[in-house]
């Protein structure tokens, strides 16, 4: 599986893509704080951060690593001048929550001893918004405020998340939480002699269908969803545009089953069904 110390530079990567000049220096229990360093010019000052794996886990699988590991990130930022600690905190909040706020999907390499790719994996990392420390006197650093973001990494070699996976509807992106297409044949089988009982089974039909789960909101198309569910359309044609990566795939659908929740003051949500239609 992936070192703690890959995921940490590419965390340290990320926030130093920052529009304020922070320098980040993400670090592990394999390595140690980052110290101002002296140039030409004055100090270089880093906030230094501390990535700790809580715990890990690796599913069964045939052959392929797949694996969650979960960690916790401590961000510790310096605060050198009364006047100014409150705008160097709300400078790093603002840097943490704009990159922390991102479900994040990447691919990162597995090397080894001789920096070969021994494997490749896609990452999904999943982040908490930045919990607010205190402020304390602390060693080698001074007076200065924590930050905390929980983090949940999943590894899959060579996989195929569901952010490479986007559908629109007559051009609408459906921003869905969950999402399936079936494909379900229809056989016939024949047995004959001399096969011992056994049946050939030939498909000689199939339906397939998209189904959607996702939340109800005031859009162009939600109105388009909304008024298929309350008018007595049955076969209206719409177009859904399926993207795989870089190829995209056109079917021509009617809505099949659709529905919308509401419960006491919670935000609304659909489940919609697809079915490609042939003729």
């Amino acid at each position: 599986m992936l070192n703690i110390s890959d995921v940490a530079h590419e965390i340290q990567k990320g926030l130093n893509q920052n529009a304020y000049g922070i320098n980040f220096a993400i670090y592990t229990d394999e390595s140690e704080y980052k110290r101002a360093l002296k140039s030409h010019t004055g100090k270089i000052l880093y906030t230094n951060g501390l990535l700790r794996v809580g715990s890990s886990t690796i599913v069964p699988t045939q052959g392929l690593t797949v694996a969650t590991q979960n960690a916790t990130l401590e961000i510790c930022v310096q605060l050198l001048n009364p006047d100014t600690d409150n705008e160097i905190i709300q400078n790093h909040r603002t840097v943490l929550d704009m990159y922390f706020q991102q479900y994040r999907i990447q691919t990162m390499d597995e090397t080894d001893a001789n920096r070969n790719v021994v494997k490749t994996y896609t990452v999904s990392a999943l982040y908490s918004l930045a919990n607010t420390g205190d402020v304390q006197l602390r060693d080698g650093i001074g007076t200065s405020i924590t930050f905390y973001v929980n983090t949940e990494f999943a590894y899959i070699e060579n996989g195929l998340n569901s952010s490479n996976c986007k559908y629109t509807l007559d051009g609408y992106p459906i921003p869905y939480s969950s999402a399936k297409i079936t494909k379900n044949p229809v056989g016939q089988s024949d047995s004959f002699s001399n096969s011992g009982g056994k049946g050939e089974t030939v498909n000689t039909s199939f339906v397939r269908s998209f189904d959607f789960q996702l939340p109800a909101n005031i859009s162009d198309l939600g109105e388009k969803i909304l008024s298929e569910l309350l008018s007595d359309d049955l076969n209206t044609e719409h177009t859904l545009v399926v993207t795989i990566g870089k190829r995209d795939y056109t079917y021509t659908v009617v809505f099949g089953l659709t529905d919308i929740s509401l419960e006491g003051i919670n935000n609304a949500g659909h489940n919609i069904s697809l079915i490609e239609r042939l003729f």
